[in-house]
């Protein structure tokens, strides 16, 4: 399949229509005008900078309609669009303009100075583009339509080695996004999309930026995040919106969302990270149905998407596959299953990582197919849930960090012997990283040095939020670190406690109290009926943590029972884990009841059985 320029195609058929909207400007340009500025930065590219079919052009700066007319300018030449993560350190940007070679840097004057660090010759939007373009006469469209599976742009992510990969997008994959993600929220040339997400992310260009333009919408891009604007536009332009958690997050915590008009939106929904379901249903009291997605860098980025109608019952889930999207879960021997690793094929995915060939050999198998890392569960309705990741990446406010890149930033500081980072649970971020360490003998070290230490080498979200010194690490008998028994890990699970689970318990405790055991006398107190024992809740809260950790031992228990629990409720235990030692987890545990009572909140400590197991020997 031949692919056309897309934004010609809107200047042809709908050339006073808006299509971009500049918050930072307040530029507003209709198809028309953003076709000739690409063409004349097709121009200016070709003619006044040198570059040529295959080059590479790396822009390093904030939101700006400038990205967009630079991307289909490159797509005019056949050259590539390479947007930078301004968060990155001039060392880790180095790291990414060695493996893409640009011919060119532009960048914004907020990152003017790091830019000409890395190039000498970076040409600066302003005044002196503006001119540039005005005496460029347009090129109107590449000389033939690129092939489908011909590069357009390289995303760059972080490798689990440090080394960066650039994920290469092609014109396809643009159209197959559009055909997932534009078809399943019925995007049409009516809606106006805002855009918050930085567009050196696959957020940022493909949800809703290049799905909008392609069906002739209107593309509000907001310069950086902020909630106050933000909540402005969806009020009085947008029509459409896309945020991960941690945007719909500051959203809601913002004073004026309470009073804002949202019903002019009729599309919500989120990814990059799993929504916390109460803050899903904390914005639906607002009207704010979300519905939870999934993708990747990798995949362009769709992959799943809940339906409306199933966004809150069946919340958690990222919903099916879209339609141009096979998945398949298969266990560690690679075998289908109905938990396990991820893995996605079809026209969407990117077919590897600019010269990178072995790292893209080990992300596809042997007969095509990706793999995501995730661990995702498939319910018996066909809706899928990301329960785990294969690897320790975690993610960070939408942002990709890796264990590794951070442990080696860390092991150079002269106190630290040794180290491991994890992603922990944050209520803003979504996920942040908590680093271990082991100090040499006679040295001290605190949190604020640290990361300080890894600020001045790191990007910011890349910087551990907690910092943690310990005796030793834990290890299998190989010596492998066992990040397990490090990281914060959530669970939950469900039961309904019956009257028969009371006889039960009353006949095997020895406790018959009749509030527990005798229905027509409990109706006669303030409970109104029969209530579960508080250590039945527990015995039940005991065998879910067995469950989860088979041969462990729990001590060290405390227990506090704030409501009761009647007979024939159904009940949620919640569970937060955290290391303790080596061997020891703490488990703070919260049971409720269907209404969000909490009936039971409990604090054990639960003792791994000793290293060199079963599950060292697998991990081994």
């Amino acid at each position: 399949m031949k692919v056309p320029d897309l934004l010609g195609k809107g200047a042809e058929l709908s050339p006073d229509s808006t299509a971009l909207v500049d918050t930072l400007s307040g530029r507003e340009f209709d198809y028309a005008t953003a076709s000739e500025r690409a063409g004349r930065a097709a121009r200016y590219l070709s003619e006044g900078l040198g570059v040529r079919p295959g080059d590479r052009v790396a822009v390093l700066s904030g939101n700006r309609v400038e990205l967009m007319e630079l991307l289909f300018a490159c797509g005019r030449l056949g050259a590539l669009l390479v947007p930078l993560n301004w968060r990155l350190s001039a060392d880790e940007l180095a790291g990414i303009m060695a493996d893409c070679t640009p011919t060119v840097l532009i960048s914004d004057d907020t990152h003017a100075e790091k830019a000409l660090r890395l190039d000498g010759n970076a040409v600066r939007f302003g005044a002196d583009y503006e001119r540039a373009l005005a005496e460029a006469d347009p090129i109107w469209g590449p000389t033939e339509w690129p092939d489908e599976k011909d590069p357009w742009y390289l995303l760059y992510t972080s490798g689990t080695t440090g080394r960066p990969k650039g994920v290469i997008q092609t014109y396809g994959m643009a159209v197959v996004n559009h055909l997932n993600i534009g078809v399943a929220i019925g995007l049409t040339s009516a809606d106006t999309t805002l855009n918050v997400l930085p567009m050196f992310h696959t957020g940022g260009i493909n949800l809703y930026t290049m799905p909008t333009l392609i069906v002739r919408g209107t593309a509000i891009i907001q310069h950086e995040f902020d909630a106050a604007l933000a909540l402005r536009l969806l009020s009085e332009r947008a029509t459409v919106f896309f945020g991960v958690p941690t945007v719909y997050q500051m959203l809601y915590d913002h004073p004026d969302f309470a009073t804002t008009d949202l019903s002019r939106v009729r599309s919500w929904s989120s990814g990059g990270a799993s929504m916390p379901v109460p803050l899903l249903h904390k914005l639906a009291e607002k009207g704010v149905v979300v519905r939870q997605g999934m993708g990747m860098t990798e995949t362009g980025p769709t992959i799943f998407l809940i339906d409306e109608a199933h966004a809150l019952s069946k919340a958690g889930s990222v919903g099916k596959p879209q339609a141009f999207t096979e998945v398949k879960l298969v266990d560690r021997n690679g075998d289908p299953a109905d938990e396990g690793e991820m893995l996605v094929r079809g026209p969407g995915v990117t077919p590897g990582y600019w010269n990178q060939p072995e790292a893209t050999r080990a992300a596809f198998t042997e007969d095509g197919w990706l793999r995501t890392g995730d661990v995702a569960r498939r319910d018996e309705d066909g809706y899928y849930t990301i329960v785990d990741r294969v690897k320790d990446m975690y993610i960070s406010g939408g942002e990709n960090v890796y264990p590794a890149e951070v442990e080696k930033v860390l092991l150079t500081h002269p106190a630290v012997a040794e180290a491991a980072v994890v992603g922990v649970p944050d209520d803003r971020w979504g996920e942040v990283g908590k680093a271990y360490l082991v100090v040499r003998a006679g040295m001290t070290v605190d949190a604020d040095e640290i990361r300080a230490f890894c600020k001045e080498r790191l990007a910011g979200y890349k910087v551990p939020k907690h910092v943690e010194v310990i005796e030793a690490l834990p290890r299998n008998a190989t010596g492998k670190v066992l990040k397990d028994r490090l990281r914060v890990v959530t669970w939950s699970e469900e039961f309904t406690v019956t009257q028969k689970d009371f006889d039960r318990f009353a006949a095997l405790s020895g406790d018959d109290n009749p509030i527990h055991v005798d229905p027509e006398y409990a109706k006669t107190t303030r409970f109104g009926g029969t209530v579960a024992h508080g250590m039945l809740i527990f015995t039940l809260i005991r065998a879910a943590v067995r469950r989860h950790h088979p041969g462990a031992e729990l001590t060290e228990q405390f227990l506090k029972f704030p409501a009761p629990t009647p007979a024939g409720e159904r009940v949620t235990i919640t569970a937060r884990e955290s290391a303790a030692g080596p061997d020891r987890i703490t488990c703070d545990i919260t049971v409720t009841r269907t209404d969000g009572t909490t009936v039971c909140e409990a604090v054990t400590t639960i003792r791994r059985p000793a290293a060199g197991g079963d599950r060292e020997q697998e991990d081994a």
